[in-house]
């Protein structure tokens, strides 16, 4: 069964550029060395009249999903956030339980 969360990150005003240029960076890492993500989808919202950038990912299984968590390219992403001062606000994560509906008509 597959395991789907979405990630909120908060980008500091200043850094948008910048943590979009990183987002991209793993992104493309993880389509080409992850064969176990199916889906990791960055978009670019506001939340209270601020940057938020929303990740929607759906893993082959839960394994996968600890196999990118706990891989080296995510843990590239953190610790560059954290020495380029790129977060606002720690990383949020929501973990799903899809009940009804459809992923796509494509």
């Amino acid at each position: 069964m597959t395991f789907s969360l979405v990630a909120f990150i908060y980008p500091k005003e200043d850094k948008v550029e910048r943590l979009k240029e990183v987002a991209k960076d793993i992104a493309e890492w993880v389509k080409a060395n992850e064969p176990g993500t199916l889906q990791y989808h960055w978009s670019q919202s506001t939340e209270d009249g601020k940057p938020v950038f929303v990740v929607q990912e759906i893993y082959a299984d839960e394994a996968a999903f600890e196999a990118h968590k706990n891989g080296e390219k995510f843990n590239w992403f953190v610790e560059t956030g954290k020495k380029e001062d790129l977060f606002a606000a720690p990383l949020k994560v929501c973990i799903l339980d899809p009940f009804g509906g459809f992923a796509s008509r494509i």
